[in-house]
């Protein structure tokens, strides 16, 4: 069976609604970013390279029938070797949701034996929440996420806790030839962490970047690119300067 067909009817309706709100958005951002772009692309038209001197931005052509979430697959900090030649990395993604996790912690004086735990993201993204209390993989349990916030109680002797996540939908994984490079997460590792507060009973877990194009988009780390007499040369691919 093909990866896309199991993808339910509702499912690509959402990620239509998804797609067209980042195209809408995801330009103007480009865009407004402080150091000029460039724009390269391929022969075919299907890819596009923004780079600048900080920041590289690969965006491909959706078909009629969207096979992601987001147009916008790669986004990397750009170090310059010399003239031609750029290293280009993306941040990695436990780093990513370490950074933007929103952790809000408080005491419900009617709770006095437990801690409730509540995951409440920005997006309905069906995915599997992996939770570790204190280093004890005896206490790694799994939780799914479907249709708005989830709630759970773990012991109030909880110091700490550690997340890991996993989409609970298709998502196309494409593996390359290149080092530490890969496309599409099946999970992330379980390094997401915090330490919960003494007296603290009520916890509300947030990320705002936790979202299906998350789990979609290309993690590159040292990769190079050259750029010379206005061609851009990347992965064996041959991008052209739109002028």
């Amino acid at each position: 069976m093909h990866i896309h067909s199991i993808i339910t009817i509702n499912h690509e309706r959402m990620k239509l609604l998804v797609l067209l709100l980042s195209s809408l958005f995801a330009p103007l951002c480009i865009s407004g970013t402080e150091v000029p772009l460039t724009e390269y692309v391929n022969e075919r038209g299907t890819m596009r390279i923004f780079l600048s001197s900080e920041k590289f931005y690969m965006i491909i052509k959706q078909p009629h029938m969207p096979l992601y979430f987001t147009d916008t697959l790669a986004i990397c900090d750009v170090t310059q070797i010399n003239d031609e030649f750029y290293m280009i990395s993306s941040e990695q993604p436990e780093s990513l949701l370490q950074r933007y996790l929103e952790v809000t912690q408080s005491n419900d004086k009617g709770v006095s034996d437990e801690i409730n735990v509540t995951f409440d993201f920005p997006e309905c993204v069906p995915m599997k929440i992996l939770m570790l209390l204190d280093h004890e993989w005896s206490d790694l349990n799994e939780y799914q996420y479907k249709k708005g916030p989830v709630s759970i109680t773990v012991p109030n002797t909880t110091k700490k806790i550690f997340l890991g996540f996993s989409p609970d939908f298709s998502v196309v994984v494409h593996e390359h030839p290149h080092r530490y490079t890969f496309q599409g997460i099946l999970t992330t590792d379980t390094t997401i962490s915090f330490s919960v507060n003494p007296g603290v009973n009520q916890i509300t877990i947030r990320n705002p970047i936790l979202n299906a194009s998350f789990f979609e988009r290309y993690y590159v780390q040292d990769e190079f690119i050259r750029v010379v007499n206005g061609q851009l040369y990347w992965r064996g691919i041959t991008f052209y300067e739109r002028q």
